[in-house]
């Protein structure tokens, strides 16, 4: 549970930094029209050549294929991450630069906004770039204003508006200040707390942009948002991308294998890693999803009645579908299938559960 809920600070150990062993995401490499994705550049190279040919020139940063709409960059570049295809000449802001020097250029950028053109065979493209990269320093002096708001122990309006006067002196991170921000106003908007005036509704705003704020930076709070953030829309595997070794990865993976039902949820094994981190930023829902997530079968199968509650309580759409997926198994394993059908055709139709609603089904009959 959050830091802003009544008693919890006492039984969790505030750390003086933010540190786990994780490692940091690899770059991949993913075609912009179609699913294929590589870790290596040379291999979309050779997929786009084949699959999807033309002779416009290309720019990936960071294994991202760039539009014609403003990129923001949020975090160092080596010149590695710069790649390039169907280009012969390239300038910077007007200025003409060897290709080979491309990828250098952009790397010492830290804060500007530049327009980079890419000239081919008789065709030529405009990206434009906006290099916002946080000073070391700055985020981690946001990391310390975080605690010392945390050591409040309670979560409102006054708290948020205390980290963002706090964290002000540090320009360079006021990104990662916002995206924070964004989320603790979701998390107000979502818990419908008496002080917000945002309307529930707007969460799903909110934690979008909390989302699109942190994604590029590899920090262990932001890492942890962004994976509360994934977990809470259902996104499993996005939210096992960020999670590292903690509870919200493991409740993740339990959800994700539950989705296809032949997985026998008895014999997986998983390891219940409580972090201190992820314990003072996750909402109420989420802390019981997780919960129930990293519970053993026994365990889960107590948490039956409490969890069938929640069918009949004002709680997100995305919430109560995960609801009907725990529900759903917990039937299958007790042999119900009277009870199983029904969980499954409420979402026979959906286009999102249905095929995990015709799993069901299946399931059923196989137990006769």
């Amino acid at each position: 549970m959050g830091f802003w809920h009544t008693g919890v600070m006492d039984h969790i150990s505030l750390p003086s930094e933010f540190h786990w062993e994780y490692d940091s995401r690899p770059i991949i490499y993913h075609c912009s029209h179609c699913n294929y994705n590589s870790l290596i550049i040379e291999d979309l190279r050779q997929h786009r050549f084949e699959t999807h040919p033309y002779n416009r020139p290309i720019l990936y940063i960071k294994g991202k294929e760039l539009g014609s709409t403003p990129f923001k960059i949020t975090s160092c570049l080596s010149p590695s991450d710069i790649n390039i295809e169907n280009c012969t000449h390239s300038s910077v802001n007007g200025r003409s630069l060897p290709i080979s020097e491309l990828g250098n250029t952009l790397s010492k950028i830290h804060l500007d906004t530049v327009t980079v053109e890419l000239e081919g065979l008789n065709v030529s493209a405009v990206f434009k770039l906006r290099f916002e990269i946080a000073d070391e320093e700055d985020l981690a002096a946001v990391d310390i204003k975080f605690l010392e708001v945390a050591r409040g122990r309670r979560l409102d309006m006054r708290a948020i508006e205390q980290f963002i006067h706090a964290s002000k002196p540090y320009t360079s991170a006021i990104g990662y200040c916002d995206g924070i921000c964004e989320y603790f106003y979701g998390v107000l908007a979502k818990e419908r707390v008496s002080d917000s005036t945002l309307p529930y509704d707007s969460y799903r705003e909110k934690f979008n942009r909390a989302a699109d704020e942190l994604k590029d930076f590899d920090r262990p709070l932001a890492r942890v948002i962004s994976a509360l953030i994934a977990f809470h829309f259902n996104h499993f595997e996005e939210t096992q991308k960020f999670s590292g070794p903690l509870r919200v990865g493991i409740a993740a993976s339990r959800f994700k294998n539950w989705l296809t039902v032949d997985i026998d949820f008895e014999k997986t094994e998983f390891k219940n890693i409580h972090n201190n981190l992820e314990g003072l930023v996750t909402d109420i829902d989420s802390e019981n999803f997780i919960r129930w997530g990293v519970s053993t079968n026994k365990e889960l199968i107590l948490h039956k009645e409490e969890i069938k509650s929640l069918l009949y309580k004002e709680i997100s759409d995305f919430d109560r579908v995960k609801a009907y997926i725990i529900l759903g198994r917990i039937a299958l394993e007790q042999q119900d299938t009277k009870e199983a059908l029904h969980y499954a055709r409420e979402f026979r139709n959906s286009p999102t559960m249905g095929v995990w609603a015709e799993h069901i089904i299946e399931a059923c009959k196989n137990i006769g």
